[in-house]
């Protein structure tokens, strides 16, 4: 090992007063950037535990944001379940309801009113006198009322029941 210093100052002995000052700074950086660079490394890097225990505790982070979101999954598919079961139930009663009155008008077109006239006397105008002739025994005519129309009320009726089933 003597060797080795006494090459190591024969070699510095040929450079000039500016060259060893070079030279030493070079070797000064050297030695700085082997003792420093370990310690920035071990700042800047975790450790193993350090690494399981922050994995450890995503892992359950994960874990719970899993099990909410299957809780709130389940919430939302008992919510429409239960919007769509209302809206079925309201469509239901309305189609019934406009059965109801679909049966109510066809009742009452068929139970036709009949009317009934009496006639008492006959009245008989001659110029500006009214003449009166009485009858022997009051006449009753029957006049049957004219059916009312309810196919076009009927038909609306089917076509709000088709749009409701859409």
């Amino acid at each position: 090992m003597n060797d080795f210093f006494k090459y190591i100052s024969e070699i510095l002995a040929k450079f000039s007063p500016t060259q060893r000052i070079l030279a030493l700074l070079m070797l000064l950086l050297t030695i700085t950037a082997i003792i420093v660079t370990p310690i920035i490394v071990n700042a800047n890097t975790t450790t193993y535990e350090e690494c399981d225990t922050k994995t450890g505790r995503l892992e359950k982070r994960i874990t719970a944001l899993e099990t909410e979101n299957d809780t709130l999954i389940i919430s939302i598919r008992r919510n429409q379940a239960a919007c769509t079961n209302a809206i079925i139930q309201r469509e239901d009663e309305f189609m019934a309801l406009l059965d109801d009155l679909k049966s109510d008008i066809t009742k009452e077109a068929k139970n036709k009113p009949k009317i009934q006239l009496e006639t008492v006397s006959e009245y008989v105008i001659a110029s500006d006198t009214i003449m009166e002739y009485p009858v022997t025994a009051p006449s009753y005519h029957t006049v049957e009322a004219p059916q009312p129309d309810v196919t076009s009320i009927i038909k609306k009726i089917d076509c709000a029941k088709d749009k409701v089933k859409k």
